[in-house]
């Protein structure tokens, strides 16, 4: 008999409730989705990315592991972010720890930095999960861009 009452006075309080809650009104109506904005594009001048596939090249370099083909993109005076020389060995060491610290590298991409083609930061993903920045400034020497300086591979 408790539980019959129990049952019966729920029941009483859900639809109070649920009559309390209803306005008596018809619902908007659900309006179609709102379409995507389009992207604005982004404006570069044509010199700004001038030395982008020189990194490119260097980059997919580095992430087949071939440090010796990396190192080739790299001017003779290339230097780090504090001013030391970058030699082969130092550039090998770079390398080498980048990929014991954090694995493997697994996408680059690649952004020019102000209206030149001199600066450009590399976002980079390793097979860790660890996604950093890179800063290279780029030199034209000759007819060629070269790497002059790096902060890390």
């Amino acid at each position: 008999m408790k539980r019959i009452l129990i049952s019966g006075l729920l029941i009483c309080l859900l639809s109070v409730f649920l009559f309390a809650c209803s306005s008596g009104e018809n619902p908007a109506p659900v309006s179609k989705a709102t379409p995507y904005p389009t992207p604005t594009p982004i404006a570069l001048s044509k010199g700004a990315v001038r030395s982008i596939p020189t990194a490119a090249l260097y980059y997919a370099a580095a992430r087949a592991r071939n440090y010796e083909k990396a190192y080739t993109y790299l001017s003779a005076n290339a230097v780090d972010d504090s001013g030391k020389k970058v030699t082969k060995d130092v550039f090998m060491r770079m390398a080498q720890e980048g990929d014991n610290m954090n694995g493997a590298i697994v996408n680059v991409e690649l952004a020019p930095y102000g209206n030149d083609a001199t600066q450009i930061i590399a976002t980079i993903d390793r097979n860790s999960g660890i996604r950093y920045h890179a800063h290279l400034t780029m030199k034209l020497e000759g007819k060629t861009w070269k790497i002059v300086s790096l902060d890390r591979v």
